[in-house]
């Protein structure tokens, strides 16, 4: 038998997540796994509890996880294949030895990667916390029968780690599912082309936004934005449903860019883009629009390869981008509608599972 966990939040922070593309993806990945017949294992989590600093909740909140997990997984026998997506929601230091038992058992684990701190935040974080990622990631990655990594980059760093590259298997690109038809986004008319930037806008996360180059025509979706800061082209649209995001972002180019500087990708959101397949890239893909990625991300390969946008090393680089003749785009925005099809339908998932299956 197939199964795979699906980890609701039943707390209040479950209304803020239907506006986050993250729970896009763990639902989107969900979803997909039962049309593939897999069986639905629900662990709820409540995660105002997991947000709680206090000694005895945060205690709890480390304990109450692996007894909910033992519980699910009483049924799972021999021969069995388990999908978790990670990290998992409900997450304890504990969970390790339950992932041990599975093993004992004779239970196939496979781990879906959505992040990864071993690659974002282990080098800025002290010896304590270092330690503390490594026991409650590396632990878990080490104890998988096949792990889906994003894309080569990730793959390689996590061999880097211990993990035997025979066991990982490359996603390439996040599925985003979305009906309708994708909108067209080839007439052009000679005018320059506008950037969509969507996502966390926090001056934390997406600093770069706050220095934008002047002159090019923006539209800006997602929370955390500074009011006021509207200047020139540059338009805050406000926040959407993550499930309704094709349809309402307008715009000629999706913009996949992070941290605090408009001349590079850095700091540990930007460099993060290095080894991380932004979920972004598959909302703008499914939304049509092509792709203006940092030439030293992960996913630049995929775009270009593909025809599907174009790599930068600045963002003072846009100006040709948005002058980009009308055939040129229009060729890229066709290669995207035919990718789109596929991402809109789960087809990169469906892959990848598949070669986890394989013996």
């Amino acid at each position: 038998m197939n199964y795979f966990i699906d980890e609701p939040d039943i707390s209040d922070f479950s209304d803020c997540r239907k506006a986050n593309a993250g729970g896009k993806a763990r639902e989107d990945i969900a979803n997909i796994l039962e049309q593939e017949g897999f069986t639905r294992i629900t662990i709820p989590v409540d995660g105002a509890q997991r947000h709680d600093t206090r000694g005895l909740v945060k205690l709890a909140s480390q304990i109450g996880p692996r007894k909910r997990w033992e519980k699910a997984l009483k049924q799972l026998e021999r021969g069995d294949n388990l999908v978790v997506q990670f990290p998992p929601r409900d997450h304890s230091i504990f969970l390790r030895f339950l992932f041990d038992d599975l093993d004992r058992r004779g239970v196939r684990l496979t781990l879906l990667i959505h992040d990864l701190e071993l690659l974002r935040l282990h080098s800025l974080a002290g010896v304590l916390g270092r330690k503390r990622i490594e026991m409650e990631e590396l632990s878990l990655l080490s104890r998988s029968h096949r792990i889906i990594a994003h894309n080569k980059r990730m793959e390689d760093a996590l061999v880097q780690f211990g993990i035997r590259r025979d066991r990982i298997v490359r996603l390439e690109l996040f599925d985003y599912l979305s009906s309708g038809s994708v909108i067209a986004r080839d007439v052009c008319d000679g005018a320059p082309k506008s950037f969509v930037i969507a996502g966390n806008l926090s001056q934390e996360k997406a600093g770069y936004v706050y220095g934008l180059p002047t002159g090019i025509t923006f539209r800006l979706y997602g929370a955390g934005f500074v009011d006021g800061y509207e200047r020139n082209a540059i338009e805050y649209c406000g926040v959407f449903a993550a499930d309704e995001g094709p349809n309402i972002i307008q715009g000629d180019f999706g913009l996949v860019w992070d941290g605090p500087s408009v001349e590079t990708c850095e700091g540990p959101y930007g460099t993060y883009l290095a080894v991380n397949n932004p979920h972004k890239t598959s909302l703008y893909l499914a939304s049509g629009m092509p792709i203006v990625i940092w030439s030293g991300a992960a996913l630049a390969d995929f775009v270009i390869r593909n025809h599907v946008g174009v790599a930068i090393s600045s963002l003072n680089d846009l100006a040709d981008v948005a002058n980009m003749c009308d055939d040129t785009y229009r060729t890229m925005a066709a290669n995207v509608r035919e990718l789109s099809r596929s991402i809109r339908c789960g087809r990169f998932t469906r892959t990848a599972i598949e070669k986890c299956l394989e013996e």
